[in-house]
């Protein structure tokens, strides 16, 4: 926080599936009262409905999830369960994360009129414009493509921007 940080991304679960209270409250505390969003480990907690209590009290400002699902819309219905405890308890923001697109933002938004955020990476990707390709010196993780370069496209943050503000 000293350093410039606005905010902080974190999560971390006990054995058993339930989030680490008192790691967590040591993490929060070292934000120095900066926003606190807990992570996606959040969707592979044994039960989303304690671990958004716990976050509650915690003190977290927001909860990144996909609703427990490879994506958001396979989770899209326990983002509704989710959406409705956020609003019950006055707590922390659902963040929609996981395979977030202008048309998955679109889905959600009519779905749920009181969905607010979405975490897009809008990322795509091209070709290296490497012609020379050694092919017995990998130079990332193992599965990595290292003849692929990932970017930001302006054209899917552009029709997330639409997609947030379109009326329902």
């Amino acid at each position: 926080h000293r350093c410039g940080a606005t905010g902080f991304v974190f999560g971390a679960l006990r054995p058993g599936g339930e989030p680490d209270v008192k790691a967590l409250r040591r993490m929060i505390a070292a934000t120095g009262g900066a926003p606190a969003t807990l992570h996606r480990a959040f969707d592979v907690a044994r039960c989303q409905r304690d671990a958004y209590k716990d976050a509650h009290k915690l003190g977290f400002d927001a909860i990144l999830t996909s609703g427990g699902a490879a994506d958001c819309l396979a989770g899209a219905d326990q983002i509704g369960v989710l959406l409705s405890l956020r609003g019950e308890l006055h707590g922390p923001e659902i963040l929609v994360g996981g395979g977030v697109t202008p048309e998955a933002i679109l889905t959600l938004r009519r779905r749920y009129p009181t969905v607010r955020s979405f975490h897009m990476s809008a990322k795509a990707a091209e070709p290296s414009k490497m012609r020379y390709r050694h092919p017995d010196v990998p130079m990332g993780l193992p599965g990595l493509d290292e003849w692929t370069n990932y970017y930001v496209d302006e054209k899917l943050v552009r029709a997330a921007k639409q997609a947030l503000t379109a009326p329902l």
